[in-house]
């Protein structure tokens, strides 16, 4: 049994000012590793505080985060930036949290855009848990943990994806707070990030940036090898 903490980014709307795309990022946990990772991704905020000042109660909500504020948290934008690469990092070194994205192009297309989103990271999910599962481990399924209800697919979403993804998800997909979970302000981070690798904003237009989006883009890579 696998857990997935999705977040979005972008919006799923075709008006005049919405985003081009629409993401989906997942983090992909088996459950009898969940208290190892829940250790790990905490050891790793605590470096964040003492090499860079990152208070450790502190929500890594990456908008914000890395946005053009140089005061966010009193940290400058140089060592916020830093600690996102550091968390980037232990994501590359942690193969036990492994990084799921679904991107949505909207130009052009008719079909619902959350439909194919879900579809797609759903299913990268059932491929993902089925290659490597812990030897001796007999129980089978998803559990999808999303940022706040709204981010969480309904049912009738669900049907229309069809028996073969529904049937692999436990009960209802729900939605925590994010500052509740490490794991859903990671997939937050890997949603921005990836928004800003697709069209980056003013923000993301430095060295900085690029070292950022090129480790982003070395994650999925691995991943996907």
């Amino acid at each position: 049994m696998h857990f997935v903490y999705v977040d979005e980014s972008g919006d799923a709307g075709s008006k005049a000012g919405s985003s081009c795309h629409f993401i989906l990022c997942g983090l992909l946990l088996h459950h009898t590793d969940w208290r190892e990772a829940k250790t790990a991704t905490l050891a790793m905020r605590i470096r964040l505080q003492e090499q860079f000042g990152f208070p450790l109660p502190a929500e890594l909500h990456a908008s914000e985060f890395l946005g053009r504020n140089d005061r966010h948290l009193n940290l400058p934008r140089n060592l916020r930036f830093k600690c996102a690469l550091h968390a980037l990092g232990f994501l590359l070194h942690n193969p036990k949290l492994r990084p799921l994205r679904a991107i949505v192009d909207k130009s052009g297309l008719r079909t619902e855009t959350r439909q194919l989103a879900w579809q797609s990271l759903l299913q990268q999910a059932r491929r993902s848990s089925a290659v490597r599962p812990p030897e001796g481990c007999q129980a089978e399924g998803l559990i999808v943990v999303c940022d706040d209800h709204r981010a969480a697919p309904r049912r009738d979403l669900l049907n229309s994806l069809g028996p073969e993804i529904i049937e692999g998800i436990i009960e209802q997909p729900f939605g925590m707070d994010s500052c509740d979970t490490q794991f859903l302000q990671l997939a937050d981070l890997l949603a921005y990030l990836t928004k800003q690798e697709l069209n980056p904003g003013k923000a993301f237009s430095d060295g900085h940036s690029r070292r950022i989006l090129k480790r982003l883009r070395r994650l999925f890579a691995l991943c996907d090898a």
